[in-house]
């Protein structure tokens, strides 16, 4: 191997391979280094720098024995009270027999407890027991937020005493607060014409077919709302590029 290629090969004090950390380099009879690594176990082995490049030595060769799945239990990231989703972190499990990281026992909001990998906690692709995926309608964490019909409002599926419903979300919203179901006579009104605003404070109730079009004066108090939360937003962009011309 050429000085040059040496060179790239050349590892730091502190660097990490698995569960090896580098601690001293050192120069051989024929000009190449090697390196001192210590793996979690406390053994010391010395390696050229490629073995611990490529991922040949990962460790000292103890990985598969007990006393080093034991330390790193203890160096493992303690998730104890976290909260993920519906599930709070109890305790790690010590032993569950089955190969894939470690495990750490759960309890969800249902009250159901579980034991979840760590790494599924982490990234929390785990966020239940599974009850969640047992919930319907807007309660389900997939829910999508419904479709849009032809006309352009959303229309959503909703459960009540375990039967499915569909219903336009606009009128939804009024039985909810209605506290009971519309008739078909009935009709629900977007104040400032934007029929994917579903706030009830832009839902009116009509008993009668409504009108097209919206009241003048909706409109005008919908635009001046408007206007009043982007005013200051137009305001700072503005100083901003006032600041770069002057700089420039």
């Amino acid at each position: 191997m050429r000085e040059s290629e040496r060179i790239l090969h050349r590892l730091h004090v502190g660097e990490r391979f698995g569960a090896l950390t580098v601690t001293q380099e050192v120069r051989n009879r024929n000009g190449r280094f090697s390196y001192v690594s210590k793996c979690i176990c406390g053994t010391e082995i010395k390696t050229p720098a490629c073995l611990l490049l490529n991922r040949t030595f990962t460790s000292c060769g103890c990985a598969k024995g007990d006393r080093a799945k034991k330390l790193a239990l203890d160096r493992r990231v303690n998730l104890a009270g976290m909260t993920v989703g519906s599930l709070l972190v109890l305790s790690p499990v010590e032993s569950t027999g089955v190969k894939g990281g470690t495990w750490w026992n759960t309890r969800c909001e249902c009250g159901i407890e579980k034991r979840v990998r760590a790494q599924n906690l982490q990234a929390k692709t785990v966020r239940s027991c599974g009850c969640l995926l047992k919930r319907r309608g807007v309660n389900n964490p997939l829910w999508g937020g419904g479709s849009i019909t032809s006309e352009g409002y959303r229309r959503i599926i909703v459960w009540e005493n375990d039967i499915r419903r569909s219903v336009l979300e606009h009128r939804y919203v009024m039985e909810k607060f209605l506290g009971r179901r519309l008739s078909r006579k009935e009709n629900v009104h977007h104040k400032n014409g934007i029929k994917l605003d579903n706030r009830i404070e832009n839902l009116e109730l009509w008993v009668k077919v409504q009108p097209c079009g919206q009241r003048l004066e909706d409109l005008v108090e919908h635009y001046t709302a408007f206007l009043a939360q982007y005013a200051s937003d137009i305001k700072k962009v503005n100083e901003l590029h006032e600041r770069e011309v002057v700089n420039v």
